[in-house]
């Protein structure tokens, strides 16, 4: 097993669990938004620009994304499982707060086969009363699925209809959506991307699950060269 970052949690129940779980078929992008999720309140200076230069994960992965000051925890722990280990996602469903299903939207031929495993997933005993998000990944490809045609192919509707947990649904991508936090003191989050709401879904459901106060986000600074702009939620 490969190791970014693991340390203690009051809130982890033991060293093998987590507070999401990441899947998804190979090659849909969870390594990378994994990574791009890491990178979000990164102290400035610290760590390389995210880059598409990822390895598929053959195992699993736990990576640490730290949270802002003014959270009750200090991280929101992943665990991504590869997309070829599909038949062994069910042992870790138990062990983890919250569940992230992560599909390519620029890779139309893949879809189907996406909603499949999702479905199965949402019907197994150990998702059950789980939060899930859907991570339409690769907005940045040219040939990217709209949303409406994602939702309809995956059979998405149907599926929330016998899911009692709400599906929350995504469109992001790791690459465009380069950011820095501009305060440690508040929670500073993009409402405006992808990526950043995905991060304030993480927050707010680990807050909802520990039953704590639902987290207060403040202004984020979006990283798009000179024209970088300042965003409050």
């Amino acid at each position: 097993m490969s190791c970014l970052t693991i340390c203690s949690d009051p809130y982890i129940d033991d060293e093998n669990g987590c507070d999401v779980l990441v899947v998804g078929l190979e090659g849909a992008g969870k390594t990378l938004l994994c990574k791009r999720l890491q990178s979000v309140y990164r102290k400035p200076g610290q760590g390389a620009p995210v880059t598409a230069d990822t390895v598929s994960t053959i195992g699993t992965e736990m990576v640490e994304v730290p949270c802002p000051k003014g959270m009750p925890f200090r991280r929101i722990m992943l665990r991504e499982v590869g997309g070829q280990m599909c038949p062994l996602w069910p042992q870790y469903y138990p062990d983890c707060l919250m569940l992230l299903f992560v599909v390519d939207a620029a890779d139309a031929g893949s879809i189907a086969a996406a909603s499949v495993e999702l479905m199965e997933m949402l019907q197994h005993p150990a998702t059950k009363d789980k939060p899930v998000c859907v991570a339409l990944s690769k907005q940045d490809q040219p040939l990217v699925l709209s949303r409406a045609e994602v939702e309809m192919v995956m059979h998405l509707a149907d599926l929330q209809a016998g899911c009692e947990e709400q599906i929350n649904v995504l469109e992001m991508s790791a690459l465009e959506e380069q950011a820095t936090s501009t305060s440690n003191t508040a929670a500073p989050l993009p409402p405006a991307t992808g990526v950043g709401r995905l991060l304030q879904w993480m927050l707010a459901q680990k807050c909802s699950v520990l039953k704590l106060p639902p987290p207060q986000f403040g202004t984020l600074r979006l990283g798009f060269g000179e024209d970088a702009l300042d965003t409050a939620a």
